[in-house]
């Protein structure tokens, strides 16, 4: 990676130290926040507030040495010392923003500080899978990424966008998968047991939660077609970001693309599935940061098509750290 055992240690020092000074100001908030919305005037509830809060972050803090160890296990031993702390600035760089963003204000979220390594799990070169599915009353879909044989993430969005989760699950054996639902900000989750079932020829997920009601999903297969790909332009904005996209439309509902910012021109390349008539998933890739680095998602897009104006999107973009953003473009 090009430094030296000084330059990595000098990293994980000034990674380290500002994920520290952003842990006690996310604290500090946090309690703020506590004490407006209880009305603990003794202090109480807040001091055992901010004690969990601290725990969930010591639990990261071991989950970040474990999975940095993981991470360079491979490497030459002659490599591993600067290798680990270079792994380890890493992993202090993005939760040190993410608490950040959560700091900055309610315009942002941040990754919930839930002791689950499925939460903590960075970008990969795998793209997500669109389902069809239904949270309570809330019909939509979810983006899946089977990430190996045993662990799936993702995101839910409802139809009218309304309702939005992030899901984590571990298979616990065959035709059984444990969820965890995550609300936008929350640091609670809520654990779902889904089973495979089957009717007919009919294959799908179900399981229920007390808080969440019952719960489906089922992967979206569309039919094969032929005809003509269709490119279209557009512009809009993701966030406050002004952007210029490129969309191409196969007929089979398979979308490939690309979108770029219009200042400065940064790209990223768009995948994803017109799912059903008006409604469109995409993940957003990313280029790798060095030489023959492979790309990976970063983000989701959940997009509903405007019924008053042709040729115009709305939605959401979440990305992996749970930041959500509101994306539009047309043509």
């Amino acid at each position: 990676m090009g430094q030296t055992l000084g330059d990595a240690q000098a990293d994980f020092d000034l990674q380290e130290s500002s994920l520290k000074k952003n842990f006690e100001k996310y604290l500090e908030v946090q309690a703020e926040l506590f004490v407006e919305k209880t009305r603990d005037t003794k202090g109480k509830l807040t001091r055992s507030h901010v004690s969990r809060l601290r725990k969930t972050h010591e639990a990261w803090m071991k989950w970040a040495e474990m999975q940095a160890r993981d991470l360079i296990a491979a490497e030459p031993v002659g490599k591993q010392e600067a290798l680990l702390l270079i792994t380890k600035a890493w992993l202090y760089e993005q939760k040190s923003r993410e608490l950040g963003r959560e700091v900055g204000g309610p315009e942002y979220a941040s990754q919930p500080l839930i002791d689950d390594t499925r939460v903590h799990i960075g970008p990969i070169a795998k793209g997500f899978e669109p389902y069809r599915g239904k949270v309570g009353e809330s019909g939509g879909v979810f983006a899946l990424q089977w990430m190996d044989a045993k662990s799936v993430r993702g995101s839910f969005a409802s139809a009218d966008l309304a309702k939005t989760f992030r899901v984590f699950g571990d298979v616990v054996e065959e035709g059984v998968i444990e969820f965890l639902f995550v609300t936008s900000g929350d640091d609670e989750g809520t654990e779902v047991k889904m089973e495979k079932k089957r009717e007919g020829e009919r294959v799908f997920w179900e399981g229920r939660a007390e808080m969440l009601g019952k719960i489906t999903m089922e992967e979206v297969v569309m039919a094969v077609r032929e005809g003509e790909v269709i490119e279209s332009t557009y512009r809009g904005k993701t966030g406050r970001t002004k952007i210029a996209l490129r969309l191409r439309w196969s007929p089979d509902g398979k979308i490939r693309g690309a979108w770029a910012e219009s200042g400065s021109g940064v790209s990223s390349e768009l995948r994803g599935l017109n799912y059903e008539p008006g409604f469109l998933y995409l993940d957003r890739w990313e280029n790798g940061g060095g030489e023959g680095d492979e790309a990976t998602v970063s983000a989701m897009w959940f997009l509903k098509k405007s019924k008053s104006q042709e040729g115009s999107w709305s939605g959401k973009v979440i990305h992996l750290n749970g930041y959500e953003e509101v994306v539009s473009f047309s043509k």
